[in-house]
C-alpha cells in the first residue's frame, strides 16, 4: 500500500443467513447490535480473566497510564 492512501472498512451483518451491509441498517437495530456486542466481549473478557487472572495486572496498568495521558491532555488545553 502506498504511503497516505486511506484504508475503507465495510462492515456487515449476519441476519438469518444474510449479510447485510452495516450502514443500511435503521439505527434502532444498530443501538440493539451494539448492545449485544458489547454484552458478548464483556462475558468473553470476563471468562478469560477468570481464566488467566495474570493478565489483569496488565490492563489495569494500561488504564492507569490512559488516565495519566489524558490527564496531561487535558492540562495542556
Amino acid at each position: 500500500m502506498a504511503r497516505g492512501q486511506k484504508l475503507i472498512a465495510v462492515s456487515y451483518v449476519n441476519i438469518g443467513g444474510k449479510e447485510i451491509l452495516w450502514d443500511d441498517l435503521p439505527e434502532e437495530q444498530k443501538e440493539e447490535y451494539r448492545k449485544k456486542v458489547a454484552e458478548r466481549i464483556g462475558q468473553t473478557l470476563s471468562w478469560y480473566l477468570s481464566e488467566h487472572p495474570e493478565e489483569l495486572a496488565s490492563l489495569q496498568k494500561y488504564r492507569v497510564d490512559n488516565k495519566e495521558e489524558r490527564d496531561v491532555d487535558q492540562k495542556r488545553a
